[in-house]
């Protein structure tokens, strides 16, 4: 196989395609490498091509496709759990797969939140630290009574400022791209601690990043994988390139691919009560 012509065309949309200041940076680290073009099979390549898209974005990577579809449903290591301790509303997030029961999924956080404002809870715990990715609307719609009319993030190649129309909102239950920014505050009367960590990744640190400034929310934990960046997908002869071309502005303004928690702690959980308890 021609491999020489596949890194070319990698190298050529990601030229087309990027984020600039990460984009500099992989220019000034490829002068000092003389491309491998050699290969004994599919999968050295991969392996190898993906150390060198690294060096762009963490996020970028290269896949052989697959034939056998089955191969491409994934399921959760574990279900939602869900728990109410001293009036205080549990959820424990884990990955979600655009292959699973997207209903069954959003039903059963829906449910939950309605018994807390049933009971009255005085706030809520969720954990990302084992939500590694999948899809995001489904979590989006699940919590929509927190986001509806909402600003989430913004999206770009650079950061956004509050003035431009590159905002993410939830309006009508829907998420709507490139709009004006409307307000950093989700629609909450108590507290709500988000637990993050080194295993919250993509979708995990989107969702996670729309808590982000508002006035009754605190991130707890450590900092996440450094994922939060959209990627595109495009095929090459037998390959799938996803490379990051969009990163997030958090409502507070930072433009970076992770989040870093506002109370950094080895005891989250602990730390998180206590603010609730406290507010």
């Amino acid at each position: 196989m021609d491999y020489t012509s596949v890194i070319r065309k990698i190298l050529y949309i990601i030229k087309k395609d990027n984020i600039p200041i990460y984009y500099d940076k992989f220019i000034k680290k490829m002068k000092n490498i003389k491309l491998k073009t050699n290969f004994l099979d599919d999968s050295e390549f991969v392996v190898y091509m993906t150390g060198i898209l690294y060096l762009y974005h963490p996020h970028t990577c290269i896949q052989k496709i697959k034939t056998d579809k089955s191969n491409k449903v994934f399921r959760t290591s574990k279900n939602t759990e869900f728990d109410i301790r001293n009036n205080i509303g549990h959820i424990k997030l884990y990955s979600f797969s655009m292959f699973e029961n997207a209903d069954k999924y959003i039903n059963s956080i829906t449910k939950f939140l309605d018994k807390c404002t049933a009971i009255g809870v005085k706030g809520y715990v969720i954990d990302f630290r084992n939500h590694g990715g999948g899809d995001m609307h489904p979590l989006f719609e699940a919590f929509s009574r927190f986001f509806e009319g909402v600003t989430l993030f913004g999206m770009n190649t650079k950061k956004v400022t509050k003035k431009e129309n590159k905002w993410v909102n939830i309006v009508n239950g829907m998420i709507v791209w490139n709009k004006p920014f409307i307000t950093k505050n989700i629609n909450t009367s108590v507290p709500i601690a988000i637990i993050v960590g080194p295993h919250t990744c993509s979708t995990g640190e989107f969702v996670a990043s729309a808590f982000i400034a508002s006035k009754h929310v605190r991130l707890f934990g450590s900092k996440t994988s450094g994922y939060l960046s959209l990627n595109t997908s495009k095929q090459l002869d037998k390959f799938m390139l996803n490379y990051t071309n969009n990163l997030v502005t958090t409502k507070n303004g930072k433009f970076l691919q992770y989040i870093d928690p506002d109370i950094n702690t080895t005891k989250p959980i602990q730390e998180a009560i206590k603010f609730i308890n406290t507010y």
